[in-house]
């Protein structure tokens, strides 16, 4: 976490779960809120590009952050 902190991911953290049969733990890295979808996704391409993650999925969740 420390790595992508320094990568410019002050909001990153991830998260574990076992899955399937044999119980295999999968892990899923966050990296934070992006204003848009568009900018999400170029966020994960630059990524991608770097060489920094293989995949990555870009999905809307709750903020429960507010503006003011």
């Amino acid at each position: 976490m420390d790595a992508l902190k320094k990568l410019g991911f002050p909001h990153a953290y991830f998260s574990a779960i076992e899955l399937g049969e044999n119980k295999e733990k999968w892990f899923r890295v966050w990296l934070g809120y992006y204003p848009s979808f568009e900018s999400a996704k170029a966020g994960g391409e630059a990524l991608q590009a770097r060489g920094e993650v293989k995949n990555y999925l870009v999905r809307k969740t709750e903020n429960s952050r507010t503006k003011n």
